[in-house]
């Protein structure tokens, strides 16, 4: 991935979901009339997705250290913005996110990004399992459609 406009710049999964809670905020405040309906839609559904990813749990105090112990490594910007939106598990993973990685990083570096990251899945794998026994219908929700089997005569 190549940035054709160094002018802009990139954030975080965590950090947009920051900032399209403080446009809620604002849009809030506006009265009726004057909120967009089409930002409000946008706003909904952007942080209704990053609510169910790890980025809603994401701490800016992590990620500045994530990036300065990948400091070493020489990643462009947008790799690291990828290893911190995509919480790579393997080195293949890691592989298919920095460019020339057999080039430019040995077994031992790519090892040690996921080190790095090691600590941020922990908490990840929390708060999916919590994700996942939140969507889990119990044994006794009777509100979830039972289609019985046909019945041939």
């Amino acid at each position: 991935m190549e940035v054709l406009d160094p002018r802009h710049t990139v954030i975080t999964n965590s950090e947009l979901l920051q900032l399209l809670q403080s446009r809620r905020k604002q849009q809030n405040e506006l009265p009726r009339e004057q909120r967009s309906k089409i930002l409000g839609t946008v706003i909904y559904e952007t942080s209704k997705y990053l609510q169910e990813t790890p980025a809603a749990t994401e701490k800016n105090e992590n990620i500045e250290k994530f990036v300065r112990a990948a400091a070493p490594f020489k990643l462009t910007a947008v790799e690291l913005l990828q290893l911190i939106n995509l919480r790579p598990a393997t080195a293949v993973e890691i592989q298919l996110i920095v460019e020339e990685c057999e080039e430019r990083l040995d077994e031992e570096q790519v090892e040690s990004l996921l080190g790095g990251l090691q600590a941020k899945k922990t908490i990840d794998r929390l708060f999916y399992k919590k994700l996942y026994w939140s969507l889990k219908p119990s044994p006794f929700d009777y509100s979830v459609a039972y289609d019985p089997p046909a019945v041939i005569t």
